[in-house]
């Protein structure tokens, strides 16, 4: 691993801050793992920011590091620490929870890796899994007994909790994770943890003196906003309470307590309560399993004493439900439609179209409107997203700019953890020769490859969701603002090592997918995004417009051309001749052979097999590095990381240049002079 700078040790954790893990290559140790920043932010809360990174064993593969998460508080979280007595008191209370909940060894607790002070927050860092357990509920991923056996897992966690005297204090389904594979679940996010020797002899009412904690219409408990309840000693039939509202919102699409116009409304409703001594008020719709609703009733009693005394006595009567319940997934992505505060979506006005040089991979010849937003509008709001703004098409795909609504964000009914804007493709797979086939070659094939290799230099793909009502396969990736496209390039006059690093680094993207035998088949210019930094003057280059990756050979080899014919293009006549003499017509032999790979084959003629092979593209660009860049040559010599150097090398020069170009022109007057 010494030849690995990626590894390299930059930073202690001590001196570590907040806004170093929005930069990539920051690494650090602590005991016996090197930890290591992407600069990917995953996520937000009301009080955590998430942000991706990766852990290695101390002298491991580095080529096999574990994916992991890291976690800082949010600056206004901070600073009512510094201004609120309560909140600095219950800050205190979670990190002494937090310190023992990373001492319990439970397979359905998600580890603690990390919970440390650093310089100027507070980090903690956790396994990353896949998805959360409401995720998967909402794109119907699971059958009924599925959903209730991942539930169960994470019941299990709670126990171990409570065993040891912590309350949870926010048990939902958003803060369950599965594994890849659906077949283990997770209890995460311990920000509200309580230990009870911290709050000996509290009632509800001393020790959160009127302000509420956890998700309102799940977790909130009627002690936790109800004068008459508050005496009521703090117990973990806090959590019970909140296992109602999971199996209640795991077969339904919103709360118990049914929709209501502003959340005081629903915290009055809260207070009311909707189970007394056994009579229900719950108005249940079909989809909840007869059989759980007893065991919900009980669980959303309003007075605590009335609940089950354990979780333990909750898994028995789940236990006895399993046999009742459809092993089979159901037949529509999500219940019907997230009925609670959803507001339509306006249609999106043609003339409101966004200048295309703003789609990543979008062709401006190509922008329809042929898939208006009223008919994926309601497909969207099914998983909690409202169109705000209609981008056009890429390869007959339409595109559009999704939010979260606001109103499910505000009532904590927003069914994901990452609540930034996405770009949604949308696929019609209700059109396709054989729907199922498609669908089972996208979730089968193409998926587990785009979600391993879409991180990095490639735009994030946070989630692929089929909407069996519109047909429409839909593809959630990174928005990114203000980005730059590689038809930008046309106006600029790359140097040799810029051009080839460019190259080399969309490559490697490339082959990535070459690798699990699937095809980009969208490789262009209009495709090529830049994703400026501004806090560093920087630029990551990706290649997006992934809609239609194929398996076919050809569609691969044509990746291969397209590539020779992009960098061909950044290759001008006139750098090669102004190059050194020494190497001046070996590049000029790489130019020709850059033409001809990007040519049609003339096998067809010649009877010869001419069909490009990336490996063969990837050689011969590094050849064309070594050639005018003696650093490359030594790094490829010694197997550094050429990626990394070549970043630096070029990253900056096309920030000037795609950014500020006038700067950019100005720097180059001053060095000619």
């Amino acid at each position: 691993m010494s030849h690995d700078t990626r590894w390299s040790e930059n930073r202690s954790l001590a001196e570590l801050c907040a806004d170093d893990l929005r930069a990539a290559g920051v690494v650090f140790r602590y005991r016996d793992h090197l930890y290591r920043t992407t600069g990917q932010h995953l996520s937000h809360g009301g009080m955590g920011t998430v942000f991706d990174m990766e852990r290695l064993a101390s002298g491991g593969d580095a080529s096999w590091p574990e994916p992991i998460v890291g976690k800082v508080f949010q600056s206004q979280y901070l600073n009512l620490i510094r201004t609120d007595d309560i909140t600095r008191r219950d800050h205190q209370v979670t990190l002494r929870a937090m310190d023992i909940i990373a001492e319990i060894d439970h397979r359905h607790l998600l580890p603690v890796y990390i919970s440390e002070p650093i310089a100027d927050n507070h980090l903690l860092v956790s396994p990353r899994k896949a998805d959360t357990l409401l995720e998967l509920v909402a794109r119907g991923a699971l059958s009924q007994r599925g959903r209730l056996e991942l539930l169960m897992q994470a019941l299990e966690g709670l126990y171990a909790l409570h065993e040891r005297r912590v309350i949870h204090r926010d048990f939902t389904l958003r803060n369950i994770l599965a594994d890849q594979g659906r077949q283990n679940a997770y209890l995460f996010d311990f920000d509200l943890a309580l230990h009870l020797d911290d709050a000996p002899g509290a009632t509800y009412g001393s020790y959160y003196q009127g302000r509420v904690f956890g998700s309102p219409g799940f977790s909130v408990a009627p002690e936790l906003v109800a004068e008459n309840l508050a005496d009521r000693a703090l117990t973990p039939r806090l959590d019970i309470y909140a296992i109602g509202g999971a199996l209640f919102r795991m077969f339904s699409d919103g709360n118990p307590h049914g929709p209501t116009d502003d959340m005081w409304g629903l915290l009055m409703r809260i207070g009311d309560g909707l189970v007394f001594r056994g009579v229900s008020h719950i108005d249940y719709p079909d989809t909840v399993p007869t059989v759980l609703r007893p065991v919900i009733e009980r669980c959303l009693e309003r007075d605590p004493g009335s609940r089950y005394g354990s979780v333990g006595l909750v898994l028995r009567e789940l236990e006895s439900c399993l046999d009742e319940l459809d092993d089979r997934r159901p037949k529509t992505g999500a219940f019907s439609k997230i009925q609670t505060m959803i507001h339509s979506s306006a249609p999106v006005p043609s003339d409101n179209l966004r200048n295309m040089r703003s789609l990543p991979g979008a062709d401006p010849g190509t922008i329809q409107t042929s898939l208006p937003a009223e008919v994926l509008g309601p497909a969207l709001e099914r998983y909690g997203y409202r169109i705000e703004r209609d981008l056009g098409q890429v390869r007959a795909r339409s595109i559009f700019l999704a939010t979260p609504i606001p109103a499910l964000v505000a009532a904590g009914q927003f069914p994901y953890a990452n609540t930034y804007p996405k770009i949604v493709t949308a696929v019609d797979i209700g059109h396709a020769d054989d729907p199922q086939a498609t669908l089972d070659m996208w979730f089968s094939r193409f998926l587990p490859v785009l979600e391993s290799v879409r991180q990095g230099l490639f735009t994030s793909l946070h989630k692929v969701l089929y909407d069996r009502d519109s047909g429409h396969l839909l593809l959630f990736s990174e928005f990114v603002d203000d980005p730059r496209f590689g038809i930008d390039m046309a106006g600029h006059s790359l140097s040799l090592v810029e051009a080839f690093g460019l190259g080399f680094l969309l490559i490697r993207q490339v082959c990535q997918l070459h690798e699990h035998g699937i095809a980009h088949n969208n490789v262009r210019a209009e495709s090529l995004l830049f994703k400026g930094i501004a806090a560093t003057s920087t630029v990551l280059p990706c290649m997006v417009g992934l809609v239609e990756p194929s398996l076919d050979p050809d569609a691969i080899a044509g990746d291969t051309r397209n590539l020779a014919a992009l960098i061909l293009s950044w290759v001008k006549p006139s750098s090669v001749e102004s190059a050194s003499p020494s190497v001046r017509r070996e590049l000029e032999d790489l130019r020709a052979r850059l033409c001809e790979i990007a040519s049609e084959p003339a096998a067809a003629a010649s009877g010869a097999d001419a069909t490009p092979q990336i490996d063969e593209l990837v050689a011969l660009i590094a050849n064309g590095l070594s050639l005018v860049d003696h650093n490359f040559r030594v790094l490829r010599e010694h197997r550094g990381h050429l990626e990394d150097y070549l970043l630096l090398q070029v990253s900056r020069g096309l920030y000037c240049r795609l950014w500020h170009p006038r700067a950019d022109a100005d720097d180059g007057a001053d060095a000619s002079a």
